[in-house]
């Protein structure tokens, strides 16, 4: 894990179902600029799970600004499910 980045977990609890990661597809990054600096907002994977299904998840550098939603499992979003 290259430092600052989060840990993929090597798998995810939808809908009261777990499904492990078997392979990464692609991931990335979202710049935004902030008081004229570049910062990472949101890292993204494409992932494919072990029932075949390909998901897009994202991690959110900082949580969302809802409550004190800081737990490290509010930042994990999936984005799309095929």
């Amino acid at each position: 894990m290259v430092r600052g980045e989060p840990g993929l977990p090597p798998g995810f609890v939808w809908r009261d179902a777990e499904y492990r990661v078997v392979e990464r597809l692609d991931e990335g990054k979202t710049h935004s600029p902030d008081r004229g600096e570049m910062y990472v907002r949101r890292h993204t994977w494409r992932l494919r799970m072990d029932d075949g299904s390909t998901w897009e998840v994202y991690f959110l550098r900082q949580p969302p600004k809802r409550g004190a939603r800081t737990r490290t499992a509010a930042r994990w979003f999936l984005k799309t499910r095929s």
